[in-house]
């Protein structure tokens, strides 16, 4: 009868403390939203970053809103312009041809 008590309270304790496991904490920021830049400064520097790497992929996360956010308000035919040639750079895959559309961008800026 002892042993089946003690047994209980180590099974309550073990249930109790768990396995150690938790479900990680979603984040409350957007990836989008904390990559968007807010003036024409910091959407060159990053378009010259991407220049510099050469990569796509999530290193244009925000680049777009950043376009409509930073440029739009002052210049919309700029920003059309930009968006096209953003469009023109998320369909490209080749280093060459990223860092070439990145730095006509950030040159326009």
């Amino acid at each position: 009868m002892r042993a089946l008590g003690c047994l209980l309270v180590m099974s309550c304790c073990l249930w109790s403390i768990g396995c150690g496991a938790t479900t990680p904490e979603l984040s409350s920021v957007d990836p989008v939203k904390e990559k968007t830049s807010t003036s024409n400064a910091e959407l060159k520097k990053r378009l010259e970053d991407v220049a510099a790497t050469g990569t796509s992929g999530s290193g244009l996360m925000g680049i777009k809103e950043s376009i409509d956010q930073a440029v739009r308000p002052t210049n919309a035919k700029l920003a059309d312009d930009l968006t096209n040639d953003f469009n023109v750079l998320s369909q490209v895959s080749d280093p060459v041809e990223i860092k070439t559309i990145a730095t006509r961008m950030a040159s326009k800026l």
